[in-house]
């Protein structure tokens, strides 16, 4: 009987999210310029079909939608961004909503059955005081 091999890659990648039946996992590769590639590999090690997904530098984050077979990320310049939707067998995307302007995001999830996306939010426009208390 032959022995199964594994396959392996030994590819840098970062940001791994597994599909929610455990079937393949996406990643990112290296920050090579302000955008970069959206890879997927089979549970086994294998290189998953996927449509070309490409984000841009400060919108590395993806959470799947739902099932396995659309993620939720995040479009658009710096100062405006938006929540798309891709589908992962067509690579059709449509946009589900947009953040204010001026709001940095850096990380978000989507809840289990796709009503809500969660974010955290800071905006430049924010104010601290500095209260001293008398003496």
């Amino acid at each position: 009987m032959a022995a199964r091999r594994k396959h392996w890659s030994p590819e840098y990648s970062l940001d791994p999210a597994w599909s929610p039946d455990g079937q393949f996992l996406l990643y990112s590769g290296p920050d090579v310029g302000t955008t970069f590639a959206i890879r997927a590999v089979a549970a086994d090690g294998r290189p998953y079909p996927l449509p070309a997904l490409i984000l841009s530098r400060g919108a590395r984050r993806l959470a799947f939608w739902r099932d396995s077979r659309s993620v939720v990320v995040l479009r658009g310049d710096v100062n405006r961004k938006s929540f798309w939707l891709v589908d992962l067998q067509t690579g059709a995307e449509r946009q589900l909503g947009e953040v204010a302007p001026e709001s940095l995001i850096k990380d978000f999830d989507v809840s289990r059955n796709g009503d809500a996306i969660v974010f955290d939010r800071m905006q430049e426009t924010s104010q601290i005081a500095l209260i001293e208390r008398a003496h």
